[in-house]
C-alpha cells in the first residue's frame, strides 16, 4: 500500500518531465527542512522516486527497511505539500488501494 501511494504521489508531482537534477534538489530541500535530515539517506531516496518514474533499476539494491522509511518521508512530504481536502485524500487512498490490489 505505501509503495502504491508513493508511486501515485511521485508521479503527480514530478511527471514525465523530471529530472535527476530536480529530483535531487526535491530530496535535498526535503532532507533539510527536516530536523535530523542530514541522516536521511538521500542517494537511497532519489533512486527511489527514479524508480517510481521509469527506472527500476535504481531501487534494486536499496535494502526494504530503508526503502519504506524513505518511501513514507517522501509520501509525507509530498502529500503534505499538495494540501489535500478530504475528498481528494479519500480519493487518493482508493487510487492507492486500487493499484496496491492490482501488484498482490
Amino acid at each position: 500500500m505505501i509503495g502504491a501511494a508513493f508511486a501515485i504521489a511521485v508521479n503527480r508531482r514530478f511527471g514525465a518531465d523530471a529530472t535527476p537534477a530536480g529530483i535531487a534538489k526535491f530530496v535535498a530541500t526535503a532532507r533539510a527542512s527536516y530536523d535530523g535530515g542530514d541522516s536521511l539517506p538521500a542517494l537511497e531516496m532519489e533512486g527511489l522516486i527514479r524508480a517510481a518514474l521509469g527506472e527500476p533499476e535504481l531501487a534494486g539494491n536499496i535494502t526494504p527497511d530503508v526503502a519504506l522509511g524513505s518511501e513514507l518521508f517522501v509520501l509525507t512530504r509530498l502529500l503534505q505539500k499538495v494540501s489535500l481536502t478530504q475528498e481528494e485524500l479519500d480519493a487518493f487512498v482508493a487510487e492507492a488501494e486500487q493499484t496496491a490490489a492490482e501488484y498482490m
